[in-house]
């Protein structure tokens, strides 16, 4: 049994009266669910890896920062498709659930809760690594609200170029300080081949956090 697993069955056997054993229950419920949204997770940032290993001409471009995101994506994403065939979900997917079915082109199952729903998930992913990609460019965005999420996609995801809109404060109480909000941000140079970053809303000062494994291009703002 694990250690959080014993917790709640400690709760259980303390808490004797309708009312605790009904919190219990839901704190059974909520656990069961994290572990198996976690199984979710990692099953799908496994499809990705697949995905771009089948198809390495498929170029990723990644769009990180407090605020933005979602119309920079857009407007990246209509430039691109001037040349390239592009994909990039029209809403702000961007959490560690989301984020993969966008890149992959799969819509999220109604019931996310449900088992079942993913199984036709998991075979579109199958497929999609199998067949031919649609797509030559991918363009996504990638959000967080707590220190370290940055490092959920690092796991999984190897950007051709990441793009930083901004540095902002954004749910403060997780992170605290705007430095933190920097440190997450611009993690995401970490796990990137180039970083664009948008100097005019990035400022300076945040450098030492850029810590870029090939190149830094910077957009000065006019």
């Amino acid at each position: 049994m694990s250690g959080r697993t014993s917790i709640l069955y400690k709760i259980k056997n303390r808490w004797s009266n309708s009312v605790s054993c009904s919190i219990y229950y839901r704190l059974q419920k909520c656990y069961n669910f994290t572990m198996f949204k976690n199984i979710v997770r990692k099953k799908l940032q496994k499809y990705v890896i697949k995905y771009f290993q089948a198809h390495p001409e498929v170029k990723l471009v990644a769009v990180a920062g407090s605020v933005g995101k979602t119309s920079t994506k857009q407007a990246i994403g209509m430039v691109l498709s001037q040349q390239f065939r592009v994909r990039m979900h029209d809403g702000n997917h961007n959490t560690s659930i989301s984020a993969p079915l966008a890149i992959l082109g799969i819509d999220l199952p109604k019931n996310i809760k449900n088992p079942l729903s993913w199984l036709g998930v998991f075979r579109a992913a199958r497929m999609r690594i199998r067949d031919t990609p649609e797509a030559e460019v991918i363009v996504q965005e990638l959000g967080v609200d707590h220190p370290g999420e940055m490092k959920q996609f690092a796991e999984y995801l190897r950007p051709d170029i990441a793009v930083v809109t901004a540095v902002t404060p954004e749910h403060m109480e997780f992170f605290g300080t705007i430095d933190a909000v920097a440190a997450e941000e611009l993690s995401v140079g970490d796990f990137s081949k180039m970083v664009l970053i948008n100097r005019g809303d990035v400022p300076g000062k945040f450098a030492y956090l850029e810590k870029i494994p090939i190149s830094t291009l910077t957009v000065q703002q006019r």
